[in-house]
C-alpha cells in the first residue's frame, strides 16, 4: 500500500553527523544534519518517522601515487646475496604504498596490476600461479573494520606481495645474468561524465641484479 503500518520493521537511525573522531558515536560539536529543525542533534527515537533524512556510514580513505624508499614503496629480496648456486630459488617481495604508507588506489576494471619482470630469462616466476609475476589489483584497503565500520586495525602487509622467481635451466652448468624490475598499471578512480579510468605508469628506480653460477 505504499504506506507504513503499525508492526512493520523499519530501520531507527539517528541524525546524519560527521563522525570526526571515527568512535562510531556524535560528540559535541561535530558537525550534524538538523532534519527536525530543534537546533540540536537528535539520536534514534524508537518510532517510525516519515518525513526524516536517510544517511549511511561511508569511509574516506585517502590516497597518493606510490612513493619509493626504504620506508614506504620499497623492493625487498631473500637470501640476502644475489650470487645464486644452480637450482635456487628467490623472494622477492614488494610493498606498494604512498607516502603516509596507505595503499595506492587500484581498480580491476581498467586492469590495474603490480609486475615483476626478470628482464634476462634466467629466473622464473611461480607466484601468483595464475599469472606469475603479475598480480591485479583492485580496491586495496589497510582499515580493518567491525560491523558498525568503526576502526579496529590497520593490516601494514595490505599492499605487500611477494613472488617466489625459480632458476629457468636448473640443469645448465654455464653461468648467467639476471636482472629484475617491478612496475605497476594504477588508476586513481573512475572520473568523467561515464566513469571513465585513466591509468598511469609506475616503475621502481631500483632494479634487483645477479648471477646464477
Amino acid at each position: 500500500n505504499n504506506a507504513y503500518d503499525d508492526g512493520e520493521p523499519f530501520d531507527d537511525t539517528p541524525e546524519p553527523f560527521l563522525d570526526v573522531n571515527d568512535n562510531g558515536s556524535y560528540d559535541n560539536e561535530e558537525w550534524f544534519f538538523d532534519s527536525n529543525g530543534d537546533g540540536q542533534w537528535t539520536d534514534a527515537n524508537g518510532r517510525y518517522d516519515d518525513d526524516t533524512r536517510i544517511s549511511a556510514v561511508f569511509k574516506i580513505i585517502w590516497s597518493g601515487k606510490p612513493e619509493e624508499n626504504e620506508t614506504a614503496s620499497a623492493i625487498t629480496y631473500s637470501p640476502a646475496s644475489t650470487s645464486l648456486p644452480q637450482s635456487a630459488t628467490l623472494t622477492v617481495s614488494v610493498r606498494l604504498v604512498d607516502k603516509n604508507l596507505n595503499p595506492v588506489a587500484a581498480f580491476a576494471d581498467p586492469g590495474d596490476a603490480l609486475e615483476l619482470t626478470e628482464h634476462f630469462y634466467a629466473l622464473t616466476p611461480t607466484q601468483p600461479s595464475s599469472t606469475p609475476g603479475v598480480f591485479n589489483l583492485s580496491n586495496i584497503s589497510g582499515l580493518e573494520l567491525d560491523q558498525d565500520w568503526r576502526f579496529l586495525s590497520f593490516d601494514e602487509n595490505a599492499s605487500k606481495f611477494s613472488c617466489v622467481f625459480v632458476d629457468a635451466y636448473p640443469t645448465s652448468t654455464e653461468p648467467s645474468t639476471w636482472r629484475l624490475g617491478v612496475g605497476a598499471m594504477l588508476s586513481p578512480g573512475p572520473e568523467g561524465e561515464y566513469g571513465e579510468f585513466t591509468q598511469y605508469e609506475f616503475s621502481f628506480s631500483s632494479q634487483i641484479s645477479g648471477t646464477i653460477q
